[in-house]
C-alpha cells in the first residue's frame, strides 16, 4: 500500500509556490518546512514520496526556490545573530550552502524572476533585505513604514 501524505491547504499553496522553472535533474521536488523538527521535508511529487530530510537552523519558517532551479532557501527564527537568517541549500545534494542575516522574523522569501536577487521581508523589523544571488551578499534594506 502507498503511503499517503496529508498536508494542509496553506502548506501545499506553498509549495506549488515553490516549484522551481528550471527542473532539477531528479525531477520536480517540492519543499516543506518542519518548524518543530528543524527540518525542509524535500518530497518527489510523482511518486508521492519524502526523498530527502534536510536539517536547518532554528524555527524553519518558509521556503522558496530560485527561478533557475539551483538553490532553495529557508528562513530561520531566533538564532544567535542579531538578526534572523536565510539558509541557502544546493537543490541538487540539500547542503547548506551559506547564510545571509536579515531583519527579524523574516516572512516571505521572492527570487527575482532573474534569479539574481533575493527579497526578503521581515515582519518585525519591518523592512525588505535585498540579497544579491549567487555572491549571497544582502546589498539592501529598505525600512518600510507603517
Amino acid at each position: 500500500m502507498a503511503k499517503q501524505m496529508v498536508l494542509p491547504m496553506a502548506t501545499v499553496v506553498g509549495l506549488l509556490l515553490a516549484m522551481p522553472a528550471g527542473i532539477p535533474a531528479a525531477g520536480p521536488r517540492l519543499y516543506v518546512v518542519n518548524e518543530q523538527s528543524n527540518t525542509v521535508s524535500v518530497l518527489d511529487p510523482a511518486a508521492r514520496t519524502i526523498v530527502a530530510t534536510v536539517p536547518t537552523g532554528s524555527r524553519p519558517r518558509h521556503v522558496n526556490v530560485d527561478p533557475q532551479g539551483r538553490f532553495f532557501y529557508v528562513t530561520v527564527l531566533f538564532t544567535n545573530e542579531s538578526d534572523d537568517l536565510v539558509q541557502v541549500f544546493d537543490v541538487t545534494t540539500n547542503a547548506m550552502l551559506t547564510s545571509v542575516v536579515v531583519g527579524h522574523e523574516p516572512a516571505y522569501i521572492v527570487p527575482s524572476p532573474s534569479g539574481t536577487r533575493l527579497y526578503v521581508a521581515s515582519k518585525a523589523a519591518n523592512t525588505v533585505s535585498v540579497v544579491a544571488v549567487p555572491e549571497f551578499k544582502r546589498i539592501e534594506t529598505i525600512k518600510l513604514k507603517g
